[in-house]
């Protein structure tokens, strides 16, 4: 796995699985995508670390169950949970002006099986430095301008907690962001600029016992995007806004049967659409899904272990004839 940033602090940064581009790794936040519906790539600079419980990466053909956005592979991230009472924060400061600052509060209810948490960041560069103007342009030493930028996100979440039988959890979150679009060395750009914001909600639900289980997920946001810049360096004046309303539902579940560890699960998700930059008669709705079986056969011994496991996928999209099978 290797994570590209494209430019400095604030800049997104974007895995690639085994030499993938950014659009065919899906990244799972507690079950919910956090690939962009606008580009489809996963912005992991969004993820605030302190709040990371667990990282899986399932590269190649064993991510298909996640379907068409897993074509490299995907990244299940799992936030930590509500538990006791307790609280944090942080401030940092670094190089290229930048500066952080964040915290969380965990409150358990004495007696209650509820948990709740809230948790923010706001994050700040400048992100000039010096670099050598080419020869094209006079040669010399320049100042890389117009490369700030500015994002702060927060998070709400109650979750139910009980010593045995099904847990819940609802997350409330948003986010908000900009920064400068500095263009390259040879072609500069001072007023450049990417604006985006995204508010959103997460219900999830797990529960089983020895040999069977199940776990739930269903996640809507709204993102709001505008890119422009009044005096571009060459070109006219272009300015795009673009809003995108997601829905997203998943569920599995796993029992031991037969000698084999089974696997099911469904998908499905909506998007309505709204940009400047569509053209006329491009649809403003999307909604595709899909289901999957998995089923695993697993021996071993004193001298070792053997595994074996098989899988089907079907999916059905706006954009196919029929139903697509993997």
């Amino acid at each position: 796995v290797q994570v590209v940033r494209r430019g400095g602090p604030g800049t997104p940064a974007v895995a690639q699985i085994r030499g993938s581009s950014g659009d065919q790794v899906l990244v799972l936040v507690d079950g919910v995508a956090l690939n962009s519906p606008l580009t489809g790539e996963a912005d992991l600079s969004e993820v605030d670390l302190a709040n990371v419980a667990r990282v899986t990466v399932v590269p190649g053909a064993s991510a298909a169950r996640y379907g068409a956005g897993a074509l490299a592979g995907a990244i299940l991230i799992e936030t930590v949970r509500p538990g006791g009472s307790s609280v944090r924060a942080r401030l940092e400061s670094g190089s290229l002006g930048t500066w952080a600052l964040g915290g969380s509060a965990n409150l358990a209810t004495p007696g209650s099986d509820w948990r709740w948490a809230l948790g923010g960041e706001w994050n700040r560069t400048s992100g000039d430095f010096e670099y050598p103007i080419p020869d094209v342009r006079g040669g010399g030493v320049g100042i890389r301008e117009n490369a700030e930028a500015e994002w702060a996100s927060g998070y709400v979440e109650a979750a139910w907690e009980p010593g045995d039988g099904p847990r819940l959890r609802l997350r409330l979150h948003a986010r908000d962001a900009s920064r400068g679009n500095p263009g390259t060395v040879v072609q500069p750009s001072t007023t450049g600029e990417n604006e985006e914001s995204r508010i959103g909600a997460v219900l999830q639900g797990d529960g089983g016992a020895v040999g069977r289980g199940w776990r739930a997920s269903l996640g809507a946001d709204r993102t709001e995007a505008l890119v422009h810049d009044p005096s571009p360096p060459f070109g006219e004046a272009f300015r795009a806004e673009s809003s995108v309303l997601r829905l997203e539902g998943r569920g599995e579940g796993r029992l031991r049967a037969l000698g084999l560890d089974w696997r099911a699960g469904v998908d499905g998700r909506g998007w309505g659409i709204e940009s400047t930059t569509l053209a006329a008669g491009a649809p403003g709705q999307v909604v595709g899904g899909g289901g999957w079986l998995h089923g695993v056969w697993r021996a071993g011994g004193e001298r070792g272990s053997m595994e074996i496991g098989a899988g089907l996928r079907g999916d059905v999209h706006d954009f196919l004839d029929g139903a697509v099978w993997s």
